[in-house]
């Protein structure tokens, strides 16, 4: 059965919520967090460090169901195990909240189904479809793996979007009308604008009986995304990725400093971001080529939201941060085990982690 969100929104709507209790529950639980010696250690260790690591941790049972269930490589069993210790762990989480606090929860866990979504419209833009394998997909959104995976099993956009159209969620909806797109000819691009514009939108529309401080912080955490997603448009037009012409309807609108006037006017990133909350942010990163200045911008957006922990004990900023402090230590393992896969020295890892510094 399908996790409908917008179901679970409106279950929640009136009902009591428990700030105090999950704020509680999950400052405690940030104590097993990782700290920066530990990753040093197992940047050290290797993929059988990582190994051991993991069966003493709280992603043993993920990993020990790997080991049972696949004969697959270290790298993909590891690599499996994280997700589904990850999508564990943030489900939980959600299970703890009730009212206000579940239902904005579940708002921000659809990075989820962004992220997936993205993923599958975009192996239908690809020349060889049929080589590709079947991506990792995150499981701790409104839609399950499962139901992805037969999404993925499509063989045409035309295939995909009768898929879609058979499952009752707006999600779905959202893919299926970025896949039509495609299927007419649109350029990428617009058709991933389509997408999260379909997924904005029916957020929007349920999160409008959250009027507290807390769904304003929730807004601002999805104006802050649409910010990175228009900022990567920008840097895919000017270093000659995108050849579609630069206007502003390839803009998602409503971000929390960036109009998509601004943007095409920009004729430098500096111009981007002048005056505006991404400056510092930008000024502070030394990559230089468009896909590490995202990953690191990508990495900026998550310490934002780490260091919102102690801004309001009672508020969703607690749970923000640690959703964010999961995903930075699932992406800083991740980069540990393919690093030690591919053979890059301690030292090289190390200095690829998200939030750790020497």
């Amino acid at each position: 059965m399908i996790d409908s969100l917008f179901l679970f929104l409106k279950k929640w709507i009136g009902s009591p919520e428990n700030y105090g209790y999950l704020n509680a529950s999950l400052r405690a639980r940030s104590t097993s967090f990782l700290r920066s010696e530990q990753y040093a250690s197992l940047a050290r260790g290797g993929l059988r460090g990582v190994e051991a690591f993991l069966l003493e941790s709280r992603y043993a049972r993920a990993y020990r169901f790997e080991l049972v269930s696949t004969e697959t490589s270290s790298l993909k069993r590891l690599e499996t195990a994280l997700a589904l210790g990850v999508a564990e762990e943030l489900h939980f989480v959600r299970s703890l909240a009730q009212g206000e606090p579940a239902a904005l929860l579940s708002v921000l866990l659809t990075r989820a189904d962004l992220h997936n979504g993205r993923l599958l419209l975009r192996s239908f833009a690809v020349p060889r479809r049929d080589a590709l394998l079947q991506p990792l997909w995150h499981e701790y959104g409104s839609m399950s793996g499962d139901l992805y995976h037969e999404l993925w099993e499509s063989a045409s956009l035309l295939e995909l979007c009768e898929r879609c159209r058979a499952v009752v969620h707006p999600f779905a909806g959202a893919i299926g009308e970025a896949a039509a797109a495609l299927a007419r000819g649109h350029p990428l691009v617009l058709a991933e604008r389509r997408f999260l514009l379909g997924i904005l939108e029916a957020l929007r529309s349920e999160m409008s009986s959250f009027t507290s401080s807390n769904g304003t912080r929730v807004r601002e955490y999805l104006g802050r995304l649409i910010d990175l997603w228009n900022i990567g448009i920008w840097l895919r037009h000017h270093t000659g990725y995108e050849e579609t012409p630069h206007q502003e309807s390839e803009y998602v609108p409503e971000g929390y400093s960036l109009s998509p006037r601004r943007l095409v006017l920009a004729r430098s990133l500096a111009e981007v971001v002048h005056g505006t909350t991404w400056r510092s942010w930008v000024r502070n990163i030394a990559e230089t080529t468009p896909s590490e200045f995202q990953r690191a911008l990508h990495g900026a957006f998550l310490q934002w939201q780490i260091g919102l922990m102690r801004k309001n004990p009672l508020g969703i900023e607690v749970a923000i941060s640690y959703v964010a402090r999961q995903i930075t230590e699932w992406q800083n393992l991740n980069t540990i085990v393919v690093g030690a896969a591919l053979g890059l020295s301690p030292e090289g890892i190390f200095e690829r982690l998200i939030g750790i510094k020497n």
